[in-house]
């Protein structure tokens, strides 16, 4: 399915995250105890109702903070300095999956006379405002000063917080009228604090850590980018901060020993430990309610607030009618015949991934809940059992009818485990769009899943995805737009040309430059983007040695599965000399067309070793011997543990290799295969 800026992965079901794969069969393991979730009406002992409401929010952010740990005093009525509205302005900006912090060195240009006197828990923060044009120095007569405990006056603040949310350009009227008037222009001041409000701020008085919470919760949802248009309308080119940690559910299910809560729509969300919760206590102030949540930089909610829902109303999903003039749903067709309207622009959901997804993978049990305001949904959450974006790890195929059944073993991209579905004659199946058999599909393909039942689920609808990009990684770095940020990797295929692969964000917590160099194959899912990465797949026409484990007869020819680096990869078998015997290693050559052309046998590893080092991340083997100690690079050598008494044994990781251990070699400087022996 498509996915949108705003969307997550759904988790498959809790067993999927805690199962571990061993050969074929499941093993349950148990999640690591958690510490239960602690709740706090307010952030802050000493702020009173009305400033609360500010603190509250930028003191679960960690914006602000306060002495003597949770719910200690914030000193709302004292002076900020320049060195505290430095560091809160550096956390703020922190809080932006987009922010790039500037090189450090581009700060240190400025030298300050009384550098001396910046504590270091503050450097930092000091150095990325005074490199980013938030804050300058000030002429002391010996050059030029930062005076860290200065007060910030009422103007500057002003100034200073418009330059964070990048809505200081184009000012007019001078100082300090200008930047007073866009202050109100963009939302920095609120348009109903009068100058008898505490919210007022006058352009020459030291700024007070309340007025300063009321102004850091207006940046924080300031719309950026500002350039002035003609009669005072003008356009922004980026979301707020706040925008991107912010979101609505309502609340299904808790498990606070696990720190999560479920929405209505599927969606599970991660708690800290300690969350600012207004009117809420315990489990029984959260099931049924929708809230407003605010997310940290780490994705864990750590604030949530009552939020006042319009009417809802519920049903059986009989039909979705999607807009004629422009993008979007038209209105929803309920199985008692109620029809639902949509406001256009209206968030519509199926499972947590947001509108557009394929109409024809609803199911004929998917239910629907809509929030209507003014008699019409603005938000529509469809639910219904699914799998979005899964890998497929292992297929296992009923020997009666192969291409119509049998069974799939699914996971979440980079987790281990999986959760078995049964496929049967009655399953859709599509790849890459077509009309397809249960035999055309293998292992790795990116899969959406429509299903339903328990254990096994059952596959409804299977659509599947291969696209797969394999090279050397030459470049990989992080590009940042408006719109967010996203790896790209520039990798060098075999044919000497090079592409680009814009990675998802589901694969971001496991990409870094260290990939760099590296020889990984990318699996793309619908959208052309990256969800997984691994070992590289058998190149075409190059020699590799696998270990044959099964063969499946079907209408169109014989399937052959074997272990590649340990995983299991299903090919058609288009040689002619017969299918190899089962458990053996043998050398196979795969064509550009998926199958495998040929199969033949390997050279004896004949050659006697020893583990000298081990370079797991690198692929890199360093091994000696009576010929010497050399160091290989083994991206596309898998290694076979073997024993004298049991014999060949599985794959091995060469993570899991250590010094001292033996190993065989058929070539010592370019092997097709290593055996690793007990130590």
């Amino acid at each position: 399915m498509p996915r949108g800026s705003g969307r997550r992965l759904v988790p498959l079901v809790a067993s999927l995250l805690v199962l571990a794969v061993t050969g074929a069969a499941l093993v349950s393991s148990a999640p690591a105890s958690a510490a239960s979730v602690a709740f706090r009406e307010h952030c802050f002992g000493d702020t009173g109702a009305d400033r609360a409401a500010y603190f509250d929010v930028l003191g679960a952010l960690g914006v602000i903070r306060g002495t003597g740990g949770p719910g200690g005093p914030c000193l709302p009525e004292a002076d900020v300095t320049r060195i505290e509205f430095a560091a809160m302005v550096g956390r703020l900006l922190a809080l932006d999956p987009a922010f790039k912090p500037p090189a450090p060195t581009v700060a240190a240009t400025i030298q300050f006379t009384d550098a001396e006197d910046i504590p270091s828990w503050a450097a930092e923060s000091v150095s990325t405002c005074v490199a980013l044009g938030v804050i300058s120095g000030i002429p002391d007569g010996r050059g030029v000063a930062f005076q860290p405990y200065r007060s910030i006056m009422g103007a500057e603040a002003a100034a200073m917080l418009l330059r964070v949310v990048d809505n200081a350009s184009s000012i007019t009227y001078g100082w300090p009228a200008g930047y007073i008037y866009r202050a109100g222009e963009t939302g920095l001041f609120s348009s109903d604090v009068t100058t008898s409000d505490w919210r007022f701020i006058p352009p020459l008085t030291p700024v007070t850590r309340e007025q300063m919470a009321y102004l850091l919760r207006n940046a924080l949802y300031c719309q950026r980018g500002y350039a002035p248009g003609p009669g005072g309308e003008g356009t922004y080119a980026r979301p707020s901060i706040g925008s991107l940690l912010t979101s609505y559910a309502t609340v299904t299910g808790t498990d606070l020993d696990m720190r999560s809560l479920t929405g209505i729509d599927g969606r599970t969300y991660r708690l800290a430990g300690l969350v600012v919760g207004t009117r809420v206590q315990d489990e029984s102030d959260l099931i049924g309610r929708r809230f407003l949540l605010l997310k940290d930089s780490q994705g864990r909610i750590v604030y949530l607030r009552p939020s006042a829902a319009g009417t809802t109303v519920s049903g059986i999903v009989a039909a979705v009618t999607l807009r004629t003039d422009g993008p979007g749903v038209e209105s929803l067709r309920f199985t008692d015949g109620r029809v639902v309207t949509c406001q256009p622009g209206a968030v519509v959901e199926l499972n947590g991934w947001r509108w557009p997804f394929p109409v024809d993978i609803l199911l004929p049990t998917a239910t629907a809940t809509a929030v209507l305001e003014s008699g019409r949904a603005v938000y529509v959450s469809i639910v219904q059992e699914d799998l979005p974006e899964v890998v497929l790890s292992s297929i296992t195929f009923n020997l009666s009818a192969p291409e119509t059944g049998g069974e799939m073993l699914l996971r979440l991209p980079f987790e281990s485990g999986g959760l078995r579905v049964a496929v049967d004659a009655k399953t859709d199946i599509y790849l890459n769009g077509q009309v397809a058999r249960f035999t055309d599909l293998r292992e790795l393909d990116i899969c959406y899943l429509a299903t339903e039942g328990d254990s096994p689920k059952r596959a409804l609808r299977v659509y599947a995805y291969r696209n797969r990009v394999q090279g050397n990684v030459d470049e990989i770095h992080r590009r940042y737009t408006g719109e967010g940020s996203q790896w790209e990797a520039e990798v060098g295929l075999t044919d000497g040309s090079q592409q680009t692969v814009v990675c998802a964000p589901t694969s971001d917590a496991h990409i870094s430059v260290d990939l760099r160099g590296r020889a990984l194959a990318f699996y793309l899912n619908r959208e052309g983007k990256a969800v997984y990465f691994g070992a590289p797949f058998p190149d075409p026409g190059q020699f590799r040695v696998v270990k044959t484990v099964g063969l499946t007869e079907t209408s169109g020819g014989t399937l052959l599965t074997v272990q590649w680096r340990g995983q299991p990869l299903t090919f058609r078998l288009a040689t002619e000399g017969g299918p190899p015997p089962m458990g053996v290693l043998k050398q196979i050559a795969v064509g550009r067309d998926g199958s495998v052309q040929q199969v033949s046998d390997i050279r004896p590893a004949l050659h006697t070793a020893t583990v000298v080092s081990v370079d797991a991340a690198g692929d890199r083997l360093t091994l000696t011997s009576d010929l010497g100690t050399w160091t290989l690079n083994i991206a596309q050598v898998p290694l076979y543990f073997t024993d004298p008494e049991s014999g060949l044994g599985p794959y091995v990781d060469l993570s899991a290799v250590s010094p001292g251990q033996p190993a065989w070699l058929d070539d010592p400087g370019a092997p097709r295969y290593i055996l690793v022996g007990p130590q």
